[in-house]
């Protein structure tokens, strides 16, 4: 399964948020961590059956995933139609750029437009709580 120390920082995490320390989110939360990428539930599901010989069932991945998202453990990604993706949240908020020919898609790390961003909801008095951008691009893969 998972080393000791990893498994302190999973109950940790589950601990600060008030969750109770599943078997089942112990896996997803760790299968999110350890990938440090976006993933979609079916990804979590194939992981946590090969990486940790634990066979679970989807709907108890969703469940999971769900209560990590409301909590603000982690944040998930949909375009259009597409499965969602979920990653862990490292920050307030998410740019992402997804080529619209081979779906890559790519976390943009930007500080300025961030502050941006959080100084906008602060012109029209809100409180901005977290955000998320899409950017559609064609990747330097795809231009050639």
């Amino acid at each position: 399964m998972v080393s000791k120390e990893f498994n302190s920082v999973i109950m940790g995490i589950l601990h600060s948020e008030k969750l109770r320390a599943t078997i089942p989110r112990v896996l997803v939360l760790s299968a999110l961590i350890e990938k440090d990428k976006e993933l979609t539930a079916i990804d979590i599901h194939k992981i946590i059956s090969t990486d940790y010989n634990e066979d679970l069932y989807i709907s108890t991945i969703y469940n999971s995933l769900r209560a990590f998202e409301e909590t603000g453990i982690i944040q998930k990604f949909k375009v259009g139609d597409q499965q969602a993706f979920y990653s862990i949240k490292k920050k307030s908020g998410s740019i992402r750029a997804i080529c619209s020919e081979c779906k890559r898609t790519y976390f943009i790390n930007d500080d300025g437009l961030e502050a941006y961003i959080k100084n906008s909801a602060k012109n029209i008095n809100s409180q901005l709580n977290s955000f998320s951008a899409l950017l559609q691009i064609t990747c330097e893969h795809c231009k050639k």
